[in-house]
């Protein structure tokens, strides 16, 4: 007696598919990124240099890692430091 077959050929075809589409999309994202400059939103802007920014505190740039619940609350600590009035 054999056990039924829950799994159709199209669904596996569609299946395998869609893996080797995202395998191909993730490729050609990480190839468009390397070797980009770093994008600045704000570059234009001026901004208080009494005000530390996230590398200054944490020792890295915002978005290179994951930043544990005291190191948030370290720079927002240092936020309110350094600008007690906003």
């Amino acid at each position: 007696m054999s056990l039924p077959s829950f799994a159709s050929p199209a669904s596996i075809a569609l299946r395998a598919s869609l893996s080797l589409l995202s395998a191909v999309v993730a490729f050609l994202l990480s190839a468009s990124t390397t070797g980009a400059e770093a994008f600045d939103y704000w570059a234009s802007e001026n901004y208080s240099p009494a005000i530390p920014r996230v590398d200054e505190v944490l020792g890295y740039e915002a978005g290179t890692e994951i930043s544990r619940h005291g190191a948030v609350l370290d720079y927002f600590q240092a936020l309110a430091l350094a600008a007690p009035d906003q």
